[in-house]
């Protein structure tokens, strides 16, 4: 009689705790929009994204293909490393999406997920 090795299943690599790994809130404060966000992982540990627009009037630009937009800085501070960065951003003005092009993220209130996008060669 031959047995049969029976091999444990391999995690598909999701967290199994039931609360979410991101989120990602709208603030307006005196007229101006900001964004707020969160993410933890593994690897990189608890992140935050702030989102403001420049200071003075946020002028809306219209791209060739219609899309609007203008753009903003994004200050993310990686709180388990204690480390800091500025980064450009585009936001839209209707739907408050982020685009963070330097690190193909894309922080989207609507989902309330932060989106990190696999680097095109």
């Amino acid at each position: 009689m031959a047995y049969k090795k029976t091999y444990a299943r391999k995690d598909s690599g999701r967290e199994k705790s039931s609360a979410p790994s991101s989120d990602v809130r709208v603030l307006n404060k005196d007229g101006v929009t900001y964004v707020k966000a969160w993410m933890y992982r593994k690897f990189n540990g608890f992140v935050t994204f702030f989102v403001s627009p420049p200071k003075g009037s946020a002028k809306v630009r219209e791209s060739k293909r219609g899309i609007k937009w203008h753009s903003c800085k994004v200050v993310i501070t990686n709180h388990t490393h204690m480390s800091r960065s500025v980064f450009p951003a585009w936001m839209e003005p209707g739907s408050h999406n982020v685009y963070i092009k330097d690190l193909n993220m894309r922080l989207s209130p609507q989902t309330k997920r932060v989106h990190i996008f696999e680097k095109t060669k």
